[in-house]
């Protein structure tokens, strides 16, 4: 837990007081899975981070998703796939934009969710 914490006070108690140890897992368990049986778990995900009074966990989310994304961007950049490393900064852009839209227009928030897994999904 203290690694998946990365040092941060806050970001601990986020993953004990609010389930964020559970979103990770759930994250990762929709990366490595197939279309069409991780659907249930991308809504299962997105009506807990949907839900009333999950701002905490949402946001833990959307940092969640970001610095996956960031870290893929990376390993592309370091191992010299350029083209790779451009297309997950793309798509870090394209997802934060999404979010502040979502945000700023008080969309829904579950098909904003589905969508950010979807475009995540996609890119692995």
């Amino acid at each position: 837990m203290l690694a998946s914490a990365q040092g941060s006070v806050s970001e601990a108690l986020k993953l004990i007081n609010y389930g964020g140890l559970d979103i990770m897992m759930a994250f990762e368990t929709i990366l490595s899975g197939q279309e069409p049986a991780i659907r249930k778990d991308m809504h299962k995900l997105a009506d807990v981070l949907a839900g009333k009074d999950s701002e905490t966990i949402f946001d833990f989310f959307a940092a969640l998703v970001t610095s996956h994304i960031m870290r893929q961007a990376r390993e592309a950049g370091r191992s010299g796939d350029i083209a790779i490393a451009d297309h997950y900064a793309r798509l870090s852009a394209g997802i934060t934009e999404r979010l502040s839209v979502a945000q700023a227009y008080n969309l829904d928030r579950k098909q904003t969710i589905l969508a950010i897994l979807d475009d995540v999904k996609a890119a692995a």
